[in-house]
């Protein structure tokens, strides 16, 4: 439970940048458990926010973090693709 508290902190800007370095260094100097696994999910789910899209049709777009012609990414190409075909898009 700290370390997922320690995740939801990091995410929140409690710490600062030499905080955290130090914090992923030691922590990753030994293997991870699930319990640990399931504390970074929790923490994670904690800061998300959340989009009521109750009732409007959506498509997911997701990307590979490639680029392409090092100008553009497939996801944003994607969603290019996707306006032009009338899709709309939720309002955030």
């Amino acid at each position: 439970m700290r370390r997922q508290r320690s995740i939801a902190d990091i995410g929140k800007g409690t710490y600062n940048e030499h905080e955290v370095t130090a914090f992923i260094t030691v922590y990753l100097m030994r293997s991870i458990t699930i319990d640990e696994l399931q504390g970074f999910r929790d923490a994670l789910l904690e800061l998300c926010v959340r989009v009521d899209l109750d009732g409007i049709p959506t498509l997911d777009i997701v990307g590979t973090g490639r680029r392409w012609e090092e100008h553009l990414q497939h996801s944003t190409l994607s969603c290019f693709i996707v306006a032009g075909t009338g899709q709309k898009l939720p309002s955030m």
